[in-house]
């Protein structure tokens, strides 16, 4: 199968706009209904490319992934750029990322790998001072980690 043909490169992503959620949310926060998760991981890098101006927007990812994360990249405009792990960890080596990381950079996905959390705070840092956007991929991490 060519990469070209994973959803949702190939074809329109189905997003439901005028779905709201009816219950009150914290802080304003309005919700979008969406069919899978690739769609949610596609329409939040897609808000990532469309934040920063750029030619030629850029997303990292972890080498260690589903194609369904690459797929979304490539649907949302962005050329994703693949980072390995660390060594003996299921987490994103800082010196491939440090490496990684340009001006063309708008996201990195961050995926709490077999349920355990990524070690979230220099990142966040690091990302906040250069304007990159974090989007977690917690579809499989455990609630009690």
């Amino acid at each position: 199968m060519a990469i070209g043909v994973l959803r949702p490169v190939g074809e329109r992503t189905p997003l439901f706009p005028g779905v709201r959620c009816r219950q009150t949310w914290p802080l304003g926060y309005t919700v979008t209904w969406l069919e899978t998760g690739t769609a949610a991981l596609a329409l939040a890098l897609r808000i990532a490319v469309q934040s920063k101006s750029g030619p030629k927007p850029e997303v990292i990812v972890p080498a260690y992934t589903c194609p369904d994360v690459i797929s979304a990249a490539l649907w949302a405009g962005a050329t994703p750029v693949v980072v390995d792990t660390s060594m003996g960890t299921p987490w994103l080596s800082e010196a491939d990322l440090e490496r990684s990381m340009s001006d063309s950079t708008v996201a990195i996905i961050v995926p709490h790998f077999l349920g355990i959390r990524h070690p979230m705070p220099e990142l966040t840092s690091r990302c906040r001072d250069r304007g990159i956007i974090i989007v977690e991929d917690s579809a499989q991490l455990s609630p009690r980690s």
